[in-house]
Parts: structure tokens; sequence; C-alpha cells
């Protein structure tokens, strides 16, 4: 089993709570490693913007300075991760990981939700509605067949 979830409430310094879930392929160590180093990476990326604000608040309430944040820690573990990888390699080591992970977060502050994923994975919100449950995509898909992915990988450098 190469799945791992996250659980975090409450979340930093706030009442607020974070979420994921991590679908690993080719072994455990990257899903593992994310769902035990997210939060971390997330939590310095929250306090790097509010001090960068300079006046004391908290972002909590500011839906693109969540979404920087949760944008900055998927960068910031693949950063580590790669590097992890070259460190393996520079040291000849036999036992190079060649695993991955998708990844779905949730992060709940005190009156905004804010979601990111990596891959292929999706957040959901099922919602009661004039007597019907109604699902609501809250992500999106990074798959290639669908054309906003496929013109972002373009302009990303990919071939």
């Amino acid at each position: 089993m190469e799945d791992r979830i996250l659980t975090e409430r409450p979340f930093g310094d706030e009442d607020w709570s974070v979420f994921g879930v991590f679908d690993g392929h080719g072994s455990s160590y990257t899903s593992n490693y994310v769902s035990k180093y997210y939060s971390t990476f997330l939590l310095e990326e929250v306090k790097k913007i509010e001090k960068d604000l300079n006046n004391g608040n908290s972002i909590g309430s500011n839906t693109g300075l969540l979404q920087s944040a949760l944008k900055n820690a998927c960068f910031e573990i693949d950063r580590t991760l790669s590097e992890q990888s070259i460190t393996r390699l520079d040291k000849k080591s036999s036992a190079v990981d060649k695993s991955g992970s998708t990844m779905i977060s949730a992060l709940f502050t005190n009156n905004l939700l804010a979601i990111s994923n990596v891959g292929d994975s999706r957040a959901v919100l099922a919602q009661w509605e004039n007597g019907h449950l109604l699902a609501n995509q809250l992500s999106n898909d990074h798959k290639l067949n669908l054309p906003l992915e496929r013109q972002r990988a373009i302009e990303a450098g990919a071939t």
C-alpha cells in the first residue's frame, strides 16, 4: 500500500486544519515523505508570507495568499525530494527510489477553504441542495488530455 493521508488540527498557531491524500506510485517513499513533512513546508510558507506582509495580520482571510502558500509548499517539497535523489545518486546508492505521488490537500482557515493538487487527484465537495446531493469539483486534474493542462505544460517547456 503506497497511499498516505495527513490530518492536522489545529494547524500552526491558528485554529486552522490541513488535510491531505497522497497517492504513491512506484513505492511508498515519496508518499511517506510528503505525508510526514507537507504541513511543515506549508507552515513555513504561511509564515514567510505573513512576515512579508509586515503588518502582523494573518493570511487566513486572503484566498490568493493561501493559494500562494499551498503552491510554494508543493514546489519546496518537490525541490527537496529532487535534491535528495541527486544526493543519493552522487553517493552511487544502489537503492535510488523512483517513486512519486499525486496529492490533494485542503487548508481550512476560520472562513476559507483552499485546495491544492498535484497530478490526477481531485477534490470534490458534496452538499445538499433542494433535497439532492450535489458534487462540486474543487480542483482540476493535471492530465495532458485536458486542453488547459496541455497548454500549461507546453508553456512550461514540455515537448
